[in-house]
């Protein structure tokens, strides 16, 4: 059966997920239009080098430092290195044009990846501009290999106080490609894994001095950016996107708009016609601060007046109805050879189903039944459901939310761990649906799997108790003293990779 997409490359969903639906003869048009535009930027666009961009296809509009327009015509590239400004064209139908930019970001991943490392598509009527000075860019260089002298801890940071995270053996050959603020320590990759060595324990022939020395304000080329919409067109949707994806063993690191985005795989972004930015996960995990969004999932946060900031809190955490599903069918299309890591996949909503019956205690739809307690009656609980986090959870300060129990008059959340013990308990001191709290070893204890659930109170009596969220915890600690070396080292496996 021929599946129609529905405005397939620009509208993905209103707050409410409902869209309207155009004529079929416009339906055909935009679907071709997506189909050529697709074929356009991989002829253009393939095998983009390392902090780069690209005029994929349609129009494209740049602004460079230098005053250069380095990108004028179809498949002119240019370095990110002084970008300021990349804009694509808002659909046009009638002259066949859609507007389509290829970036290749390097964030936070290591250089000894293969490119590309970050993919970012600018797609239709939008605009994103660099916020990272040329001056204070981070230009990564090739990895220089080096080798372990002796059995060595491979920790999370450069420090003999943070975890380790796996060991090498004597003798182990790792890439490095950054040196920490001391200069002590080496950024490795290890097996897919993104680790610190202290610089004693390991041999080289080449000059480790060339490496890039990294602090934790340190920022590639475009590692931070804002988005926001352009043009006023109602064909096709009328608004654009960009389209991320990274590594599905390597989080990676962006601030978008002043939100801090961490993700292992694919995800969109678009600024919705009120002055949202709306994040879409498509696969693998994704934070912005300490939400975490399940695969299938979307949610929204209002922007300031410049669109440079949040200016609220984000909300509607909530899954893709088919509607929203279908309309992002067109993004599997994109050609992988040179442009991407793998092919994008869209979650169905069966897959989207099994998500929430697994993080909601075995309950499925909207969240599960809330049981009821002694101030039962009291409060209306037949929307109160947990909202975040869901599937991963931060080692460290997190927060917590939850959709209200109209009525209650505070909450009360609570934590256990694989047993099923409580681990945790934390009190609101009003009706508000967010609580932060620690959940490092220091609070919790130690271990990956944990649940949560929240019970509704009514002047102190439960009225209602949410199913219970199943969640991982990001990191388990172990923290190694000493030069950070060990004959007989603990290594302390990943919890939640989300590839």
């Amino acid at each position: 059966m021929r599946i129609r997409y529905v405005v397939p490359f620009l509208i993905l969903l209103s707050i409410l997920l409902i869209v309207g639906t155009a004529s079929t003869q416009d339906d055909d048009a935009c679907q071709a239009l997506t189909e050529q535009v697709f074929a356009t930027l991989a002829q253009n666009c393939s095998n983009l080098e390392g902090n780069s961009v690209c005029y994929g296809a349609g129009g494209v509009n740049a602004v460079f430092a230098s005053g250069t327009n380095n990108i004028a015509q179809l498949a002119d590239r240019a370095s990110l290195s002084d970008l300021q400004i990349v804009q694509s064209e808002q659909v046009d139908l009638a002259q066949g044009k859609l507007g389509a930019a290829l970036i290749n970001l390097q964030a936070n991943v290591p250089s000894a990846i293969t490119q590309p490392a970050v993919t970012l598509l600018v797609l239709g009527g939008v605009q994103v501009e660099n916020a990272v000075a040329p001056e204070q860019a981070i230009i990564t260089v090739p990895p220089i290999e080096v080798t372990t002298l002796l059995a060595a801890n491979l920790r999370s940071g450069p420090s003999t106080d943070s975890n380790v995270i796996t060991s090498a053996k004597g003798g182990t050959k790792l890439n490095a490609d950054a040196l920490s603020g001391d200069q002590e320590w080496l950024r490795v990759l290890f097996e897919d894994t993104l680790a610190w060595v202290n610089r004693d324990l390991v041999g080289t022939e080449g000059d480790l001095d060339t490496l890039p020395v990294l602090s934790a304000n340190s920022l590639s080329p475009m590692q931070k950016f804002f988005v926001r919409a352009v043009g006023d067109s109602a064909e096709c949707g009328g608004s654009g996107m960009i389209v991320i994806q990274g590594p599905d063993n390597i989080p990676v690191e962006l601030n978008i708009n002043g939100a801090e985005i961490r993700l292992s795989s694919t995800m969109v972004v678009r600024i919705t016609a009120d002055n949202k930015m709306q994040v879409i996960l498509l696969s693998g995990a994704g934070y912005i601060g300490n939400l975490s969004i399940p695969a299938g999932f979307t949610v929204s946060a209002p922007l300031s007046a410049d669109g440079k900031s949040l200016a609220g809190a984000w909300e509607n955490l909530q899954p893709l109805d088919a509607a929203g599903l279908e309309q992002l069918q067109f993004l599997s299309a994109l050609p992988v050879d040179g442009l991407l890591h793998y092919a994008i996949t869209i979650p169905t909503q069966q897959e989207i189903q099994t998500t929430l019956a697994s993080l909601r205690g075995g309950t499925s739809g909207g969240g599960g039944t809330a049981s009821s307690g002694p101030a039962a009656g009291n409060a209306n609980c037949s929307r109160f459901r947990p909202t975040s986090p869901l599937g991963g959870m931060p080692f460290g300060t997190t927060t917590f939310f939850w959709d209200a129990a109209q009525g209650s008059t505070t909450y009360r959340l609570r934590i256990f761990n694989e047993a099923g013990i409580v681990v945790g308990t934390f009190d609101t001191s009003t009706d508000n649906t967010a609580l932060t709290i620690d959940t490092s070893s220091n609070t919790i204890g130690d271990g990956f799997n944990f649940s949560w659930q929240v019970d509704a109170l009514v002047n102190g009596q439960v009225a209602c108790t949410t199913a219970p969220t199943v969640v991982v915890r990001d990191f388990g600690q172990v923290v190694v003293g000493g030069s950070g070396n060990s004959d007989q080292p603990t290594p302390t496996p990943v919890g939640w990779s989300g590839g």
